[in-house]
Formats: structure tokens, sequence, C-alpha cells
């Protein structure tokens, strides 16, 4: 990758930031505990995470290096004989080093190799997750002689499992979000009533900056998908401006959009009409909207599939013979990516739901 990617930007050095315990609602030294108690009924003594979101969540640390998403671009060779160590960008932060005193020491990320050579010596085997391992750490691990274990990342399932404190701060992120949500529809509607200019991107604009003047808002969790007509129907819409449509009376207008708070991370998908729908549309809307309904008041046992939840949601529209080609609902994390595993609800899913999962329901057509 790195021969052939030109014009590569340099490496963020932006802050580190702890997420206090009040919104996270466990520190880290508890998270290592329970994540090392996995281990240790595994018998592995290190394991390579390379998941940037897992690393976040074991520390309790947060940054603003990647776009949307809170994460600490980092690797972390958590070890349960000794010092773990993490490999940082900016390795020389004071707070950081002083915060993790006496369980994590602080490196260089471009001292990774370096510093695998020296762990070698010490130690003969290492875990890693093929599904989040960069090729380049295997194969390196490898040649110095390293055995590796194939095992799943332990942080993947106690991150997804929310505790009180999370769920709580998931809630009452909504409810700030919410309501930013409704003072946009009350300016959309009245901006409408008066024939004013508005297009996707404008419209796009002023939710954010309904968003921004919130308590705790610390960015969007994603860039805002604003669809009026045809461009609603296309999943993962992305205004441009050569797509950007003007809203106008009697068409449909879909906006996907959420938020990264100190107390969580909100994703919301709204579809409403401006003017007068067609008989078509309230009646497609309604299909759609009674398998939301029904998905969302669905109770089920613990280890139920997601696959089995997907049904619930699809069951109206496929009663007319129609679907649409995308999942029905993903897993949210904690002031972390809008996108977490292992949970989703989708035709495939085969996530067990536990305890404390967060997960997005949000079917279409």
């Amino acid at each position: 990758m790195d021969r052939i990617w030109k014009n590569r930007p340099t490496a963020p050095k932006s802050r580190v930031f702890i997420r206090e315990e009040k919104y996270s609602g466990l520190n880290f030294k508890k998270k290592i505990a329970r994540t090392k108690t996995i281990l240790k009924k595994k018998k592995i003594k290190n394991f390579f995470l390379s998941s940037t979101d897992s690393i976040s969540w074991l520390l309790n640390i947060r940054s603003n290096e990647v776009p949307y998403t809170p994460i600490v671009l980092s690797f972390l060779i958590l070890s349960m004989n000794q010092k773990s160590l993490l490999f940082l960008n900016n390795h020389k932060d004071y707070k950081i080093k002083k915060y993790l005193k006496d369980y994590v020491d602080l490196l260089n990320i471009k001292d990774l190799k370096n510093s695998l050579t020296n762990f070698s010596i010490s130690s003969s085997k290492i875990a890693i997750d093929p599904s989040k391992t960069p090729y380049f750490v295997e194969s390196f691990l490898k040649n110095i002689g390293i055995k590796i274990i194939y095992e799943k990342d332990p942080c993947t399932t106690l991150k997804a499992q929310k505790n009180n404190v999370e769920i709580k701060g998931a809630k009452n992120a909504h409810i700030r979000d919410g309501v930013s949500i409704v003072k946009f529809l009350f300016w959309l509607e009245k901006g409408i009533e008066k024939n004013k200019y508005i297009t996707e991107k404008t419209a796009s604009a002023k939710l954010y900056q309904f968003r921004r003047k919130n308590k705790l808002f610390q960015g969007l969790s994603f860039e805002t998908i604003p669809g009026y007509g045809s461009n609603g129907s296309i999943i993962h819409y992305r205004v441009t401006k050569k797509s950007n449509k003007v809203l106008k009376k009697n068409n449909l207008f879909l906006f996907d959009s959420g938020g990264q708070y100190l107390d969580g991370t909100t994703d919301i998908t709204r579809t409403i009409a401006i003017g007068n729908p067609t008989d078509e549309q309230i009646f497609f809307f309604t299909k759609v909207l009674k398998g939301h309904i029904a998905l969302s008041k669905a109770i089920f046992e613990k280890k139920t599939k997601g696959k089995k939840l997907d049904k619930i949601a699809r069951r109206y529209l496929l009663e007319k013979k129609k679907d649409y080609p995308h999942g029905t609902g993903h897993g949210v994390g904690s002031f972390l990516s809008v996108h977490e595993g292992p949970q989703s609800i989708s035709k495939t899913s085969e996530t067990l739901f536990e305890n404390g999962m967060i997960v997005s329901n949000e079917p279409g057509f």
C-alpha cells in the first residue's frame, strides 16, 4: 500500500483526550481486567490489538484524528505478565502517559517494527484477530519468529454490551439530537411555505447549525445524507455540486444524519413529504413504517439472531412482493463509530443479541 499511495497525507498529530468515567461508566483498569479474564481462560498471554475502536474503548481515550469517528489511531500489545505497549502518532503526550502509568507504556507508532523485534526476545507467542490485523503486522511477526495464535478481538463483544451509564448517555444524546431534528423540521416547513430557495446542501448545513448548539456535541457522526426526490432512493447518497437538488413541493425528502456527543453517538433517518405525496408514496411509506414499528416493539429472547429480527421489518413489504437491498440495522458505538459490530439486523446476520447492545432500526423502500 505504501508503495502505490501517492501524495499520502501526513499522519495527524491531533490531541488524544480522556473520556471521563461519568460518560464511559467504567474506568480503563476495570476494562483491562475484564479483557484479561477472557484471555486467561483461553491461555493467551499477549494479544496484538489492531482495531482502533477497541483500543479507544478499552483505554477510554478519544481523538479527532479521523473525521466523524473519534478513534485514536493506534496499536496495542495487551500483555498479561508485563506492561502493555500502546503505539501512537503523538506518543509524548504527558497527560496520557500519566493517565496510563503502571499499566501501559507509550511508544511511537513509527517504532513498531523495532518494538516488535524487542518484544520477540521476551515472548514467543502472540494472538491476533485475523479479520482486523494488517497483513504487514502478521507477516512481520512471522518473520521474526513469533508464533501466532488466531483469536477474535476480545474487546468486540465487551464493547458492544453497553453498561447502564452508556445506555443512559445514548438516550440523553438522542433526546438532545431529537430536539435539533424537530427544530430543523419546523425551519424547513416554514421555509417551504414561504417558497425559500432550499437545497440539499443548505438543508444539511442548517441541520448542522442546530446540532452544534447542543450540550456535549463534538461533531457529526457521519456526513449528512440529504436526498430529495430520486436522490433519496440512492443508498448512502452523497450530495455534490452536480447532484444538489432544490427542495420543492410534491416529493419526498430523506435525511440521514447523526451526531457525536461525549455521552453517546446518534444516527437518525427520517423521510418527510414536502407538499402532497402520491398515493403510491403514501402506500409504501406506510408499509415501511409498519415494519419499523413492528421491529421496535418486538420482544425476543437472548441469543436471538439478527436475521430473525430482520424478517419482522420486511414483512409488510414482502406481502406486496417488495423488498430493499440493504440491511435493516447496525450496531452503534458509545461516542465511537456510528457503525459498530458484531450486532446487526440483516438477512444474513448471525448476531446473537445480548443485553446492552444498541442497534439501529432503519428499513426502507
